[in-house]
């Protein structure tokens, strides 16, 4: 995915947010990416979707930082 933080940022603008509403956002997202991670693993996907959806997340976590 070519997704970066600016992709996010201007979403959040073109549907009305302000500028704190998207930074609260992108921080809440970030703050509960363990919880995401642990649901994912507890989740009743196959082992092969679990690890296809880890590293879908991990990438787009990194895009966020």
């Amino acid at each position: 995915s070519n997704l970066k933080r600016g992709h996010f940022k201007k979403l959040g603008s073109e549907i009305g947010l302000t500028k704190k509403q998207i930074v609260s956002t992108i921080q809440r997202m970030q703050k509960n990416k363990v919880k995401a991670l642990e649901w994912l693993d507890r989740s009743f996907l196959s082992e092969n979707l679990r690890t296809a959806y880890h590293a879908i997340l991990e990438e787009r976590y990194r895009k966020l930082d």
